[in-house]
């Protein structure tokens, strides 16, 4: 769900899943011979690539490469649950070292190294591959690796009483720090380390370097040894810095609780450290308790924590309900800096915070959870026989019927595939059509079944070969807009916070009873977030809207939203979002699901108003299949 084209609005969220071993629908093996046969022992390798939350990575290239002797090499492909396998024969040894490397656009490449001691069972290796563009709510690779990687420098990284490893660690620390040549650093530091296994701050960097390369694994194997010699040599300084990576690598996968129990490990080891102050206080943040948040930023700032802790504290302040005290923070973040002088992540979150701050500080926006229920009749034509609710006694059943409702579809939603006819339009002010353009899309929604608090899938167009279709607005005479599928996540039992709610009453809409619900925004505590993308550059929009939910199955049959205010500073003065939903049955689910069947979107931008129409039909189940790259098999013999 993430926008890539000149003008998108699109619903985000954050999603959770990890995805079981399963056998594969097909295999890649090369026929051997009798003669090649004799002499050779047979291996079967399957694997899968995951983001870091567990979600798979289709179309990722994975490099199979075994050793010792001459290699045998072979180029897959993963499919779309991440999966790849293959068969090979190698001649007979001990064991065998295989060599994985997997690439793809958009994402750091991801490398394991795994050393196999006997064929007879199927080996599943997991290779975990970062985006290139950091999560801006997170502590980045680059800066945990500077804060650290400049600790375990500062001590000296070594036991004195043994120069070889001092010396190896600290030449590993250069590759690592100063170069940025992760793989010389972990040939250094592994060799260092192989001699002298007993250095807390030499596996901590290792776990460092390897985390650089790309081998998620390898890393926290290291991790993990230098956590358990912090605790167990009586001799042995106790260090933070390993439970402070490992948090954060537990906090990267969305495992807060996790990711807290190694802070504290790391509070135990110091009691004041900074970072893991802070590092305990976004955990907060991001699961909402950002009163205990505020509490240890201000604990963290005190001991001289990273400026970023003035950031995250401008954050809980502002869902506290202190923008001015949260301005102040986010001026002594920024110093004297502009704000394109910020990485890249920063300066995304800093904007965030800015436009949600100018929001808070500008007092309460009038929107349709306020408005008088005769003003919004009149406004509104398609409210027109509603009989206004006498009070509000029935929000909170009919608020948790909805909830029930929306989290079994997210939590059920299996990938679907259906024919999207598109109709983009450019109006003339007065609502003509000045220009249009028709395109079919195969719409897929790619979705996972896991039972997890946040819902996981992704939305995209195919073109006739099956690809991603290129998202473009025709050199700008049009608009795009996507993600329709996400529409009623304001109304998911996570994300309800979110939101202010007020039932306004019942119509009768096509013969059918329905509660009327108006919902709105909160500034400082929305996560489900639209962006309105001019280029590359992405403006946070929050949004008011009304839901008709069914007054017999409580499900949404409609829901309208519009600019929660108009945002004068990119010119957008209208954007309306109406979704009508369709009851879908599929054979093979037990359940019906309520997918979007007609959306109109309008949008009024730069003195120009554009107006999209999507039209959903002919839904089926998505039939994933494992499927490999042709013509990228390539080997050679093993001696």
């Amino acid at each position: 769900m993430n926008p890539r084209t000149s003008i998108i609005p699109v619903l985000v969220s954050v999603a959770l899943s990890l995805m079981s071993g399963k056998v594969f629908a097909a295999r890649n093996a090369l026929p051997a011979s009798a003669s090649d046969a004799a002499g050779k022992q047979h291996w079967h390798l399957r694997g899968q690539v995951t983001n870091l939350r567990g979600e798979p990575i289709s179309g990722a290239e994975v490099r199979v490469e075994t050793s010792p002797g001459a290699s045998f090499v072979r180029n897959l492909e993963t499919n779309l649950k991440g999966e790849f396998e293959t068969d090979f024969d190698a001649a007979f040894r001990k064991s065998i070292q295989i060599k994985l490397a997997a690439t793809r656009n958009g994402y750091a490449g991801a490398r394991e190294n795994m050393e196999f001691e006997s064929p007879d069972k199927t080996r599943l290796i997991r290779l975990v591959m970062r985006k290139d563009e950091a999560d801006a709510r997170q502590l980045s690779l680059e800066e945990l690796t500077s804060q650290i990687g400049e600790r375990l420098r500062s001590s000296r990284v070594a036991d004195t009483s043994s120069p070889s490893v001092a010396a190896g660690c600290e030449e590993g620390a250069r590759e690592l720090m100063d170069a940025a040549r992760a793989e010389n650093a972990v040939r250094i530091l592994t060799g260092a380390m192989a001699q002298h296994p007993e250095s807390v701050e030499c596996q901590t960097l290792l776990g460092l370097a390897l985390l650089n390369w790309g081998s998620w694994f390898g890393a926290i194997e290291q991790l993990n040894a230098a956590a358990r010699l912090t605790v167990s040599h009586e001799n042995t300084l106790k260090r933070a810095e390993p439970f402070l990576v490992l948090g954060v690598l537990e906090s990267w996968r969305g495992e807060q609780r996790k990711a807290a129990g190694f802070f504290i490990r790391a509070l135990d080891a110091d009691p004041a450290d900074p970072l893991a102050l802070q590092e305990l206080a976004r955990g907060y943040i991001l699961q909402g308790n950002v009163e205990t948040a505020d509490a240890y930023l201000v604990k963290a700032i005190r001991q001289g924590a990273p400026v970023e802790s003035h950031l995250l504290r401008a954050q809980a302040l502002l869902e506290e309900g202190s923008p001015a005290q949260a301005q102040t923070e986010m001026a002594a973040y920024l110093g004297n800096r502009k704000p394109k002088q910020l990485p890249t992540a920063a300066r995304y979150l800093w904007t965030t915070m800015e436009q949600r701050v100018e929001l808070e500080s500008t007092g309460h926006v009038q929107s349709v959870v306020d408005q008088p229920v005769t003003d919004l009749m009149r406004a509104l034509p398609e409210l027109k026989g509603l009989q206004p609710a006498e009070d509000q006694q029935q929000l909170g059943v009919i608020l948790k019927r909805v909830s029930q409702n929306v989290d079994t579809f997210f939590s059920s939603l299996p990938s679907t595939t259906s024919l999207e006819k598109l109709r983009m339009e450019r109006l003339h002010r007065d609502g003509s059509v000045a220009e249009a353009h028709n395109q079919d899309f195969q719409y897929l929604v790619l979705a996972e079944n896991q039972k997890v608090s946040h819902p996981n899938f992704e939305e995209y167009r195919t073109d006739g070969t099956g690809s991603r279709a290129a998202q473009g607005g025709f050199g700008g005479r049009f608009m795009v807009t996507q993600g329709f599928a996400a529409a009623s996540l304001h109304f998911h039992p996570v994300f309800r916070r979110g939101c202010r709610f007020r039932y306004l009453g019942r119509q009768s809409v096509d013969g059918r009873d329905q509660f009327i619900l108006a919902f709105a925004q909160r500034p400082e505590t929305a996560e489900v977030l639209e962006t309105f993308r001019i280029g590359q550059v992405g403006t946070i929009v929050l949004v008011q809207g009304l839901a008709w939910v069914d007054a017999a199955t409580y499900q949404i049959r409609r829901l309208r939203t519009d600019l929660l205010r108009p945002l004068p500073l990119i010119h957008l003065d209208r954007q309306t979002t109406d979704i009508s939903f369709k009851e879908v049955s599929f054979t093979d689910v037990k359940s019906d699901l309520w997918l979007p069947r007609r959306v109109a979107v309008t949008v009024d931008w730069n003195g120009r108003v554009y107006r999209n129409w999507h039209t959903y039909s002919d839904f089926k189940l998505f039939n994933v299949e494992a499927r490999h790259k042709k013509g990228s098999e390539t080997e050679t013999p093993v001696n």
